[in-house]
């Protein structure tokens, strides 16, 4: 589960790739009910997300065979964030002509080029951005919103990575004074004030609800608590 690119504070959207995958995955923890193994970083798990309340409304799989009212794919998608273009050829863009819907899915490498006769998807290729040429033919395509930022900014109580996880679930702290040095890089850009990230207590508050294994590299009985008294 990959984290935003970009640094706590920053008012920049993270890259498209990385909003792909990680709705792809937030959507695969909701929908799969076999164990999962998942590995992912402290910033990451630090980051707050759009709870699965708000997020899995916005979440679809299209299949070839069902019905989807071609009327309400135009709004539909501006509503998730894409943007609408006379020829498809990057990441958040669709064009519609006559019954054909061409979209680029953010978790996809390839757009898609999807044929409907009334309101029946009749058929859907992958194809070249480049040259617009169908590459081969598809069953399904996940669709995802084309932006986290703006959906984080509209919770009032966003969620966090493990409030998708069920309560069975064993999680492994890798290296405490790794995760401890990146914490504290973290501090630096000031992770009190900002609402959309956790803070080390938080995440170790919020995970004693888990089976829990700490691991490190240090003996244990070279390891101490450390206070910081603040200078007056």
């Amino acid at each position: 589960f990959p984290s935003w690119e970009t640094l706590p504070g920053e008012e920049i959207s993270p890259s498209l790739d990385i909003v792909g995958k990680r709705f792809a995955l937030l959507y695969q923890l909701l929908s799969e009910e076999k164990p999962q193994c998942l590995f992912t970083s402290l910033q990451a798990v630090l980051q707050k997300i759009p709870p699965a309340s708000s997020l899995k409304p916005l979440l679809h799989i299209w299949k070839v065979g069902e019905n989807i009212a071609f009327d309400s794919l135009e709004p539909l998608l501006c509503s998730l964030g894409y943007q609408k273009s006379a020829v498809v050829s990057d990441k958040g863009e669709f064009a519609l002509r006559g019954g054909i819907l061409d979209i680029f899915p953010l978790s996809s490498p390839i757009p898609y080029r999807l044929e409907f006769f009334g309101d029946t998807l009749e058929s859907m290729r992958s194809f070249d951005p480049g040259s617009q040429k169908s590459i081969e033919k598809k069953t399904q395509l996940f669709l995802c919103p084309a932006e986290e930022l703006s959906l984080l900014k509209k919770e009032s109580h966003p969620a966090t990575l493990l409030d998708y996880l069920p309560l069975n679930t064993l999680i492994v702290f890798d290296d405490l004074l790794a995760l401890e040095d990146k914490f504290i890089s973290f501090q630096k850009i000031s992770l009190k004030e900002n609402r959309l990230f956790l803070s080390f207590d938080e995440l170790l508050k919020k995970s004693k609800n888990y089976r829990r294994i700490f691991l490190t590299k240090e003996e244990i009985h070279h390891l101490s608590d450390i206070c910081f008294k603040e200078k007056t």
